[in-house]
């Protein structure tokens, strides 16, 4: 077992290197030709391992180092790393970061120690520090070549892409600045793009394997992951690492996987955080404790980096203490202790070694981390491009007298082929004795269900809320034998009495507030602690009527919400609708694991996965989400159909607006409402990211009226709002992101399409006139504003299209009068045949029959009348007149 303190391990030895302050560290490779007349068999251990190219060549490994002393130090093989060959002091101010890049070598063939494939070398190195500036120099000469960019303030990371010509540089600026180094143009040096950042100082940044993201941490603990082909962000998430100084050597150094197949993070309590890409989910995690027993580091991690194939990974920490990895198997395998925190590491390209930099500026070398017994942690063995879903990253390793190889087999869990591959690896140790090693990568991860308004605990807080919307909140207050839960209302006076706060023994973790009373549920805990649902009324004229049931064993709450008839608790397989006072009134299966519930009045909505999630084929992972809207009332399903998110994201919210209108908000901040246009459509209303104020800013969705959405704004890491002090509603107004061809009209044409919406909504409810001619009037009043702005445009065609589109007569008299004013003299000729026919069809529609009245309804749209169709308009108004004259003889008859 680890020991769980720094006197437990063994202690590290470090020589001096540099003053105390921040580092850099980055290894080089050189290629060097062999003696013809030296035998394979005459070379070292060192040299078979390390040898880069078969044949003629092999690879001299160089460590280049640098820190607050202003100097950069290439430091060779031969001694240990512990001898300076060449010193370069160009800065005028601390070194902060280096980078060396890896490009193809010259030698294709394969090495002496089994690799395959292109070797690699290097020949630019780059170095940034507090004087602003990113310096390039060539390898191995270390001759300065050039300026890569400078910035206004203190450069902090620094990584070349995989194809070595591309470096990412960032800092305490703002934006991580992508450059290109032109090889054909004397290594001239140009920023293709700035990728805007969210935490402020950027203090480690690492490209994938792949190049096509970039991964960077800040020094206030946020991540973030941009494309690198776009520089659209795929991730921000604050809050995932500890929190540095910008000036302090320690920071969260960030490792990919070699495949690039997960990002190592360091956590905030001293565990290590592996996101899958493109879902960028958490996958597993390397722990600080487990099972009682403290395994990894007491103290947050300061540096993560994975061995070149991946199997283990090196960490250390605040504790000082470094700790080897076995990735697959999540356990330590080794641990060391050093006089000072260890804030920047290397695993040796060639060789089982780590080289170490603390920060008081020392230098270490570990040989021999992994024990000679595993599998070697430098050895890669590349494979040839495999087909989506297996993807091998095959491990050759050194066994007894090198003629056993073992490889491991990276596997997706849903794969058709696993099973496949797993009885190939079994025959395969039983017919040529090499052993396989497979890892199962699980396949993207379905959302987990969710409360909206409901958040997680704060650091440091026993508080959070189990509900937040605009009647008011639900908030628990963990205690170490009980938990408190409060009902709370913005508006005090609209009840009577305060509702009591309730003392919790069954841990309730989900809540909906309701209009006359909440509901609550605690997830399953075992057998012996199953579900239990609970009703509150707020009022009530009988004792007795809050009411609890108990869930079988098996059968786990995940979901809840409350209207004003009816409750439901959603789980694994069932929705269950209670009435408000404890009445089971129906069960429904449903099709796929629930994701959320939301009540309006009468009406449920129910999200559920309707298919796992699946690549978009931009880098991203997009969820597969459909709904059920009911009226509990009348028992009936009044809609259906797919879920809209944006691209790569998860629905964050869902609720109905004050006038019914059933709502959701992703992620990425857009709010859709559905709508029974279009035959039932979801119409975009909000993006937060175009009404942000700042990157940080975040807006926490509360509900929506007609016209705006409430928000609580956070600027906070967790994008939460606390529960003290108490959050601060906003109002924001809402806003379709319309494309025209007059920016000017944006706004005006966003409100008569929202206005629009509303009228089509309420046609659609069969409710009464009334109700629709404040709508019809208002959508007037805008398109006479459009109108005005048309023929102001001499776009006389579009300015009559718009006068078609006027409900009411008074409306196009309006119109007929600005075109007389503006002298427009065709357009008004066209505007009063318009106004003749809709009071023709008008004066029709009065003597018809109720049944018949659709049919001038037809004639009065654009398409049937008012589009300038005149062969079509005058066909259908001569059989109004058929119909017409078909009345009068019935009545003459009688």
């Amino acid at each position: 077992m680890v020991g769980s303190s720094a006197e437990d391990a063994t202690r590290l030895d470090f020589s001096h290197g540099h003053l105390a302050g921040q580092t850099g560290l980055a290894f080089a490779l050189e290629e060097h030709k062999k003696e013809r007349n030296i035998k394979k068999e005459g070379e070292s251990e060192r040299e078979r391992k390390g040898g880069g190219g078969g044949g003629g060549t092999k690879t001299k490994t160089t460590l280049i180092t640098g820190g607050a002393d202003c100097l950069t130090c290439l430091r060779t093989e031969e001694s240990g790393f512990k001898n300076t060959d060449t010193e370069i002091n160009d800065h005028e101010e601390v070194i902060t970061c280096l980078a060396a890049n890896a490009i193809a070598s010259s030698s294709s063939s394969s090495s002496a120690n089994g690799r395959k494939g292109l070797q690699r070398r290097t020949d630019l190195f780059a170095t940034g520090s507090e004087d602003r500036f990113v310096k390039l120099y060539t390898f191995p000469d270390a001759v300065f070549e050039t300026n890569a960019t400078r910035f206004e303030l203190p450069v902090r990371a620094l990584d070349f892409a995989p194809g070595g010509r591309t470096l990412a540089c960032g800092g305490d600026d703002e934006g991580i600045r992508i450059v290109e180094i032109d090889y054909e143009d004397d290594k001239s040096c140009k920023v293709l793009r700035t990728l805007r950042t969210a935490g402020r100082s950027i203090k480690s940044i690492r490209w994938d394997p792949e190049g096509a993201f970039v991964a960077a941490v800040s020094a206030d603990g946020t991540l973030q992951i941009w494309k690198a082909e776009s520089g659209e962000v795929a991730l921000t998430k604050r809050g995932v690492a500890h929190r540095f100084d910008k000036s302090s050597p320690n920071c969260a150094h960030i490792s990919w996987q070699h495949e690039g197949i997960f990002l190592a993070v360091p956590g905030t309590s001293g565990d290590v955080l592996f996101l899958e890409r493109l879902s960028w989910e958490e996958e597993f995690s390397l722990p600080s404790a487990a099972d009682g027993e403290k395994l990894g580091h007491t103290g947050a991690v300061t540096c993560v980096e994975l061995s070149p194939n991946g199997l283990y990974a090196a960490t250390s920490g605040l504790d000082r203490r470094i700790v080897v990895w076995n990735v697959k198997d999540q356990k330590p395998i080794a641990t060391r202790a050093s006089d000072a925190v260890v804030c920047n590491m290397r695993w040796h390209p060639n060789q089982n070694a780590l080289s170490l930099m603390d920060e008081e500026g020392n230098v270490g070398h570990w040989e021999s981390p992994v024990d000679t017994s595993l599998p070697d942690p430098a050895f890669v063995e590349d494979e040839e491009e495999d087909t989506v879903p297996v993807r091998e990253a095959s491990e050759a390793f050194p066994a007894d007298k090198g003629e056993k190889k073992k490889k491991m087999t990276i596997v997706e869990s849903d794969s058709e082929e696993s099973e496949d591959i797993l009885g190939a690896a079994a025959a395969e140790v039983a017919v040529t004795g090499r052993e396989q090693h497979t890892l199962r990568i699980a396949p993207p991860k379905l959302q987990k269900a969710f409360q909206p308004g409901a958040t997680p605990l704060a650091p440091n807080s026993q508080r959070r809320f189990l509900a937040y919307n605009m009647d008011g909140y639900i908030s628990t207050m963990r205690g170490s034998d009980f938990s408190s839960i409060e009902v709370v209302f913005h508006d005090v006076s609209s009840r009577s009495s305060r509702i009591p706060t309730l003392t919790d023994y069954y841990g309730f973790e989900m809540g909906a507030l309701g209009p006359r009373g909440t509901i609550l549920a605690s997830p399953e805990r075992g057998p012996e602690s199953p579900s239990v649902l609970m009703y509150r009324p707020f009022e009530s004229w009988a004792v007795g009527s809050e009411w609890t049931c108990t869930f079988p064993s098996g059968e786990e709450v995940k979901a809840v919400t409350v209207g004003t008839s009816f409750a439901a608790a959603a789980t694994m397989n069932f929705l269950r609708v209670y009435s408000l006072a404890g009445s089971p009134r129906m069960i429904l299966s449903i099709p796929g694991p629930v994701v959320a519930l939301a009540a309006n009045e009468s009406w449920l909505a129910l999200i559920y996965h309707e298919a796992g999630p699946v690549h978009d084929g931009n880098g991203s992972c997009s969820q597969k989400l459909a709904f059920h809207l009911y009226d509990v009332s009348s028992e009936n399903q009044i809609a259906s159909g797919p879920l809209c998110l944006s691209p790569g994201s998860e629905l964050e919210w869902v609720g109905f607006s004050e006038e019914g209108i059933f709502t959701t908000c992703d992620n990425q901040g857009c709010i859709r409402g559905y709508f029974e246009s279009y035959g039932g459509s979801w119409v975009p209303l909000f993006s937060s990211k175009d009404s942000r104020k700042a990157e940080t800013e975040h807006h926490y969705i509360v509900g929506l009226s007609q016209k705006e959405v409430f928000c609580v704004i956070t600027k906070s890491a967790n994008h939460f709002p606390q529960v003290v002090p108490r959050p601060i509603i906003t109002n924001m107004p809402l806003q379709i992101p319309i494309v025209c061809d007059d920016p000017g009209s944006k706004v005006l044409q966003d409100s008569y399409m929202q206005t629009k919406l509303r009228h089509h909504q309420i046609q659609c409810s069969h409710a009464a006139t009334s109700q629709l001619m404040p709508l019809e009037t208002q959508m007037d009043k805008t398109l006479m504003k459009l109108i005005h702005a048309a023929i102001k445009g001499d776009q006389l065609e579009k300015g009559f299209e718009l006068a078609s589109c006027l409900n009411l007569q008074r409306s196009l008299q309006g119109a007929l009068k600005l075109a007389n004013v503006m002298r427009k003299r065709v357009l008004a000729e066209k505007i009063t045949t318009l106004i003749q026919n809709r009071e023709a069809l008008i004066q029709v529609q009065h003597e018809m029959p109720v049944h018949n009245h659709s049919q001038v309804s037809e004639l009065q749209s654009p398409v049937g009348m008012e589009a300038g169709n005149t062969k079509s308009r005058d066909s259908a108004l001569v059989k109004v007149k058929e119909e017409k004259e078909n009345v009068f003889s019935r009545k003459r008859s009688a």
